[in-house]
């Protein structure tokens, strides 16, 4: 689903800022519709739209299964998320070609099923597929180690992403932002 962003400004910007920060890492970042990574391009896509839903399960999901517990040091879900695409970078070779249809078979399996109840089980199960586990291991072990990092993108990503909600003049409902 790589959308594209023509018409939005700050693009530019935040575009920048992130393939900065991805560019050690050999990768490329691009402002989309959703976060995912494309291992043929090694390509990251990223995202500003979020839903209290989805990160209340993310973050459910570090603490449960990750023992993941900065939540309350203000875990960023924008970075987390782009550091867990990150993770897919750097975890995918890891798992087998013979073991990825199984992997791709179960992710179409988790969606399809969550579309047709919508039942929260099904999106927690969505975070035990191995890909995911990997990539979301990867990224708290990131976090963990390179903090000051972390802070550093953080400050900057902010004033960028700011400049983009005025710009656009996009005015969140303050019933869906994060506390």
């Amino acid at each position: 689903m790589r959308e594209t962003k023509s018409g939005l400004y700050g693009v530019k910007e935040l575009d920048k800022i992130i393939n900065d920060f991805v560019k050690p890492f050999d990768c490329t970042a691009s402002f989309s519709l959703d976060f995912a990574y494309y291992y043929a391009d090694n390509d990251i896509t990223y995202s500003l739209i979020t839903t209290p839903k989805a990160n209340h399960f993310f973050k459910k999901n570090l603490v449960d299964n990750y023992n993941f517990y900065m939540i309350k040091d203000d875990v960023d879900m924008f970075i987390f998320s782009l550091l867990h695409e990150l993770g897919h970078h750097h975890t995918m070779d890891d798992i087998s070609n013979t073991k990825w249809k199984v992997v791709n078979f179960k992710h179409w399996l988790v969606e399809k099923l969550y579309r047709l109840t919508n039942a929260d089980c099904i999106y927690n199960k969505y975070f035990t597929l191995e890909d995911e586990w990997l990539a979301t291991k990867w990224a708290c072990n990131y976090w963990k180690t390179h903090i000051n990092d972390i802070k550093k993108l953080k400050k900057v990503l902010v004033v960028a992403i700011q400049k983009f909600y005025s710009k656009n003049q996009i005015f969140l409902n303050p019933d869906f932002v994060e506390e």
